[in-house]
């Protein structure tokens, strides 16, 4: 007895030493639902394998998708269409297994979802379809427990919360959203933690507001959005936390603005958005120096067929990053500049899942060399993922 008792330890010390151990969430208040996605050739929870699967098939889910990354950790908030709620899905692994869990179930909610994270804060911007509010949600713990009374209604002032865009830092949390009722841009702040909110009208000429994107970096504050009066893309920047802005045309020509996304390097700006009439993907860099904006780059990347929707844009390093829907073929389409955006090889726009009609509400994040992005397949109504540990050269 003594003797097999001794080669069980010595068997599982190995075991432990080799894999190491892991602690499944057992609170019911806490749990989640377990998805584990489907890789051939798994060899540990950090095999760093290409992964193309759905990673929540229950019912009718997906749409509004947004993705976040923090180390290992990938999170993703999304609309349940058949229950009319808001959900995450949350992987601690690189996007091998995930769980699911629903936030907000109260009305019709998670319309136009947008997730950020800092540290163990994740926060959650979306749109409350009963109510025609903006609200936030948040987790203070990595995910584990979302808290109902930590959700907030942060405006309720008229048909307000659609177009959302949320990002954050150790200091503030910043919202940028349309308001429909008015025709205008809008923008909240929170200095504590989500808890409560000021609200500040940021552009109100014209009708404008809609597919904004919101980053910072310090105490600047930029949001992309579209002037639908002038058929703009534009740039409202704020270099005092948000409480000042000016404004400015990114591109004017044509109709140009619709499903932008921003992403930010410094003092570099990255814009990716649809040409409507040429029905293109674009994108624009801009830049401050000395006080005055310039313009560097302002390219069509694709314009092979109906292309540009549901874009997001990523940076890591000298390489940009771009997911984006090709309705034409119903396919999820990525693009990439290796020298921060001067040029786009065709070697590099690449089709990532044509698997049925796919790729619209897109989201992309990158982590060093990989890659996520989140999309919504439209033909079986799932929430899918993808990613590439090459810089996005395979899937």
């Amino acid at each position: 007895m003594r003797h097999n008792f001794n080669l069980l330890f010595l068997f599982t010390l190995f075991c432990l030493l080799v894999s190491g151990c892991s602690v499944a969430e057992n609170s019911e208040e806490n749990s989640y639902q377990t998805i584990d996605a489907n890789i051939r050739n798994k060899v540990s929870d950090f095999d760093e394998t290409s992964i193309i699967t759905a990673i929540d098939s229950d019912d009718f889910v997906g749409e509004y998708t947004s993705i976040a990354v923090n180390g290992d950790n990938i999170y993703i908030s999304y609309f349940d269409h058949t229950n009319g709620d808001l959900k995450v899905a949350r992987s601690n692994n690189r996007g091998i297994s995930w769980d699911t869990k629903t936030i907000d179930s109260y009305g019709t909610v998670g319309w136009d979802t947008s997730i950020t994270v800092v540290d163990e804060n994740i926060y959650v911007a979306y749109y409350d379809l009963t109510n025609h509010d903006l609200k936030f949600a948040k987790s203070t713990n990595g995910g584990n427990l979302w808290d109902p009374l930590d959700i907030r209604t942060v405006d309720e002032t008229g048909y307000v919360g659609k177009h959302t865009s949320i990002t954050a830092d150790h200091n503030y949390i910043y919202i940028s959203y349309s308001d429909h009722t008015n025709r205008d841009l809008k923008f909240a702040r929170s200095d504590d933690n989500g808890d409560t909110w000021e609200l500040q009208t940021v552009d109100s000429i014209g009708v404008i507001g809609t597919y904004t994107s919101i980053k910072n970096e310090g105490s600047n504050v930029y949001i992309s959005y579209y002037d639908i009066t002038n058929r703009d893309l534009k740039l409202a920047a704020s270099a005092d936390e948000g409480l000042t802005w000016e404004r400015i045309i990114v591109d004017g020509i044509g109709n140009v603005g619709a499903d932008t996304s921003i992403a930010v390097d410094e003092s570099d700006l990255y814009f990716s958005y649809r040409d409507t009439v040429g029905r293109d993907l674009k994108f624009a860099k801009l830049t401050k120096k000395e006080g005055i904006w310039h313009h560097i780059y302002v390219k069509t990347i694709d314009s092979i067929d109906d292309v540009g929707y549901a874009t997001s844009i990523s940076l890591e390093n000298n390489y940009v990053y771009i997911s984006y829907y090709d309705r034409t073929n119903g396919d999820l389409k990525f693009a990439k500049s290796r020298d921060w955006g001067k040029t786009w090889l065709l070697g590099d726009i690449i089709v990532v899942d044509s698997t049925d009609n796919v790729g619209e509400h897109s989201s992309i994040a990158c982590y060093f060399s990989n890659v996520y992005i989140s999309y919504w397949d439209h033909t079986n109504r799932d929430l899918k993922f993808a990613k590439s540990v090459d810089r996005g050269s395979t899937w």
